[in-house]
């Protein structure tokens, strides 16, 4: 005769608690490689934001971009000039916000540049 497996409440708890642990791990956040090559000259830079610098490139990859004062920079700094080459990683988006009289308005935004290398 097979032995009856007795079901107690400690069975159930135990159960209950790995279910929930392999759940938890699940949503845990990690590192993602989202990243996105850019490159091309600056058409326009505004250099006010309270984020950092918006800048709108040229070809190759045209877009607007955003440099924050967390942005790596290789070769000579940070973006100065219209007609700077940039080229690096982009991911995520951030908002280019100025003081419009007694509040903070958003003008516009572009993706962040995580890293980048210039020309002179």
């Amino acid at each position: 005769m097979i032995a009856r497996m007795k079901h107690t409440l400690p069975t159930y708890l135990y159960s209950f608690f790995i279910i929930i642990a392999v759940t938890a791990a699940l949503f845990i956040p990690t590192k993602t490689h989202a990243q996105i090559p850019f490159g091309g000259p600056i058409t326009f830079l505004y250099p006010a934001c309270f984020e950092g610098s918006w800048i709108i490139l040229g070809p190759p990859t045209p877009g607007s971009y955003m440099s924050s004062y967390a942005t790596r920079s290789f070769s000579h700094g940070r973006a100065s000039h219209v007609g700077q080459y940039l080229l690096g990683n982009a991911g995520g988006y951030l908002t280019c916000t100025v003081q419009c009289g007694l509040v903070p308005c958003v003008i516009g935004g572009g993706l962040l540049i995580l890293y980048h290398g210039s020309s002179l």
